[in-house]
């Protein structure tokens, strides 16, 4: 009898835990699942093309769509991430930036003083 209470407690308590999950993060687990399998695939790819991008970029996914964030070096860089992300022809969304040019100093226009005598 004290083996079927166990058994009862431990499939109530995964039902709750399998409920609780689509209440928490919107979708069913087996969903959720498959998207952290994916951002993992993803995130494995990214690193071993460019190991960099561990810490530059944020990879993830909802609903199977991938979502990447973060900065890059220049849009070839952003276009080679995005190939690479596009896992098993899965759709990405890409919010890369590439860093702006820095304008150059603006010229004086009077010259400079003499240095003092």
């Amino acid at each position: 009898m004290g083996a079927l209470l166990r058994t009862l407690a431990a499939f109530a308590l995964i039902t709750l835990v399998v409920a609780g999950c689509q209440s928490l993060t919107g979708r069913p687990a087996g969903q959720y699942l498959q998207d952290k399998t994916l951002q993992a695939r993803v995130k494995a790819r990214l690193a071993a093309a460019w190991p960099r991008t561990l810490t530059r970029l944020n990879v993830d996914v909802y609903n199977g769509t991938v979502y990447l964030l973060g900065v890059i070096d220049d849009e070839g860089e952003a276009s080679e991430v995005t190939r690479l992300a596009s896992i098993d022809e899965h759709p990405v969304v890409s919010w890369l930036e590439a860093p702006t040019a820095t304008p150059a100093a603006a010229p004086r226009t009077s010259p400079a003083a003499p240095p003092p005598r």
